[in-house]
């Protein structure tokens, strides 16, 4: 006579979690060694847009890269602009905080902004840091005819591409600054 309960406990019990773990083992060995890796899909906050406010620095010898402080809406960094510029203006006015550009990351004016403030047009720069570096491809400026000068290395040096007033691109400069000296 045989007992039902002997019968079950000679059979071989195996997890499902043990058989899935060598069901992928096995996979993994016999997948071709030429199969490319998925690509890891960037974090949602590298593509969002945002609007980013930083000041410019008097002079070069004294300027350091600083991440500038940002904003989901634009809203948000504009009224942040209008409260340290106490009257906000645009271009170079006598003491206070200014607007003295804005650059994009989209060319004619798209994507995501980034306000500078500074209290003269004068020699201003700015240093670019974290993400902003090398993303600006468009930008206004508000120095009249002094101009806008961007430049490759965060030393203000090397190749560099001058602009008055505004650009929809930065042409061969697109997406290549690393510091920008207005005035």
């Amino acid at each position: 006579h045989l007992r039902t309960s002997h019968l079950r406990t000679s059979q071989p019990r195996y997890s499902l979690r043990i058989l899935v773990a060598a069901a992928v083992g096995l996979v993994a060995l016999v997948a071709p060694a030429s199969a490319a890796p998925v690509a890891e899909q960037p974090e949602r906050a590298d593509d969002a847009e945002r609007h980013c406010v930083a000041y410019a620095q008097g002079a070069l010898s004294t300027a350091k890269a600083a991440e500038p402080r940002c904003w989901d809406k634009a809203s948000e960094a504009e009224a942040f602009v209008e409260a340290v510029t106490a009257a906000p203006t645009r271009g170079s006015r006598a003491g206070g905080n200014n607007v003295i550009g804005r650059h994009y990351s989209g060319s004619s004016y798209t994507g995501s902004t980034l306000t500078i403030v500074g209290t003269t047009c004068a020699g201003g720069v700015w240093v670019a840091s974290g993400w902003w570096n090398d993303r600006i491809s468009s930008s206004s400026h508000y120095c009249g005819s002094d101009g806008t000068r961007f430049y490759n290395s965060s030393s203000c040096s090397g190749s560099s591409k001058t602009i008055y007033a505004s650009a929809s691109g930065l042409g061969w400069m697109n997406n290549k600054t690393s510091c920008v000296r207005y005035g």
